[in-house]
């Protein structure tokens, strides 16, 4: 509430004073004055000195009569000199109750976490998942790892009538908090987009109804440093979904070795200097999806922009529940 105070005072001071500067007859006879010249040093009455306070505040109609016929102003300086005072009076007005409206909101309202990422990858990912036939609005989706909640609700607000059902999960209860404040906000929660739930998916068994789901979803949640854990997260997924699951992993990676794109390689680069493993390699994150029996379509690697979506697939002969090697639910 200080930066507001602070705020509306510079406002209300700041408009006043620029129209008191309008106020004096040397801006329409001697515009290449100073501002020191505005003092009027040729007269020391007190009406004067009055009036020309006066100036620096609001004016009322009656007052700027007053001052029009205190300097002399001609019709054409009058009118131009009525159309800045009201001009700037009014600005002085609408800027506080517009800072007002900002920062009081924003007072009652937290900011929800963000994603740098987001804004440039959305679209590209949003048509990759198109292309995987996963928008479908007979299907259910898990949103693994869902982070900082924009995905999902995006993605059921584009896709519209098309839209599958989102089931977004995180291990964070901001995560979820936030997932949940997104789909308000975009008009898709309960609907296109089911109330967040908490799920660690580093769990030994995720609490979820084996073959519940149409398919899963993961976007930007795996590093080479979570590498051993690619076998647990392809299991339980394998676990979750139906016969003909699928699985899209929207992630950097290298290929073959080699690094598809610019970005990647600055990324990889960045990570390795803060002592982290880098960027995941592709063939690693395929022989995890493999031996739970995913495999991946050969026109199922989908650029967007320095991404890849990969959609994994059951396959026919895919190990079943029973024979998936995990606790019993």
């Amino acid at each position: 509430m200080a930066s507001f105070s602070f705020s509306v005072l510079m406002v209300w001071l700041a408009g006043p004073l620029l129209a008191g500067a309008f106020h004096q007859p040397h801006v329409f006879h001697q515009p290449h004055q100073t501002l020191r010249s505005f003092r009027f040093s040729s007269s020391s009455s007190s009406q004067k000195r009055t009036s020309v306070r006066r100036s620096f505040f609001l004016v009322s109609s009656a007052e700027f009569y007053e001052l029009a016929s205190f300097y002399n102003l001609t019709p054409g300086q009058e009118a131009m000199f009525e159309r800045l005072t009201t001009t700037l009076a009014f600005g002085s007005l609408l800027a506080c109750f517009l800072i007002a409206g900002r920062e009081l909101t924003g007072s009652n309202v937290p900011k929800l976490a963000s994603s740098p990422t987001f804004p440039n990858n959305r679209d590209s990912i949003l048509e990759a998942f198109r292309a995987s036939g996963m928008a479908d609005p007979s299907k259910v989706i898990l949103d693994v790892a869902c982070g900082s909640g924009q995905h999902a609700p995006y993605f059921a607000m584009m896709l519209g009538s098309s839209s599958p059902v989102f089931q977004p999960v995180d291990s964070d209860p901001e995560c979820v908090k936030n997932s949940d404040e997104r789909s308000k906000e975009l008009g898709v929660l309960g609907e296109e987009v089911l109330p967040a739930q908490l799920l660690d998916i580093g769990q030994v068994d995720w609490p979820v109804v084996p073959g519940a789901y149409d398919g899963c979803i993961a976007i930007g949640i795996l590093t080479q440093d979570s590498q051993d854990a690619f076998p647990h997260l392809f299991r339980e997924v394998a676990r979750a979904t139906k016969p003909d699951g699928q699985f899209a992993v929207c992630n950097l990676f290298t290929i073959a070795g080699q690094f598809p794109n610019a970005k990647t390689k600055e990324i990889d680069m960045l990570a390795r200097q803060a002592g982290r493993m880098g960027v995941v390699a592709l063939e690693a994150v395929d022989a995890a999806a493999s031996a739970v029996g995913f495999e991946r379509a050969k026109d199922q690697l989908i650029e967007a922009k320095d991404e890849f979506v990969v959609v994994y697939k059951k396959v026919a002969n895919a190990p079943n529940d029973e024979e998936t090697p995990h606790p019993a639910a």
